[in-house]
């Protein structure tokens, strides 16, 4: 599994950047056969952030 750790202030684009390539690495994994990948976003107290546009960004938790 794979965390994302965001800070208040995270630019909004960056967060899909990071999201969107690792899932398109994920896709060419498994053509090439089975492979488990998951990605999760996390902030340090497990609250939701606010991006750099004020958007509040949900969190699936703290860093385990």
């Amino acid at each position: 599994m794979l965390s994302h750790l965001v800070f208040d202030g995270v630019s909004d684009g960056s967060v899909g950047i990071g999201l969107e390539v690792v899932e398109a690495a994920a896709r060419v994994a498994r053509a090439a056969g089975p492979a488990a990948s998951r990605q999760r976003i996390v902030s340090v107290t497990g609250e939701p952030v606010r991006t750099a546009a004020g958007r509040p960004l949900a969190v699936d938790g703290a860093p385990v």
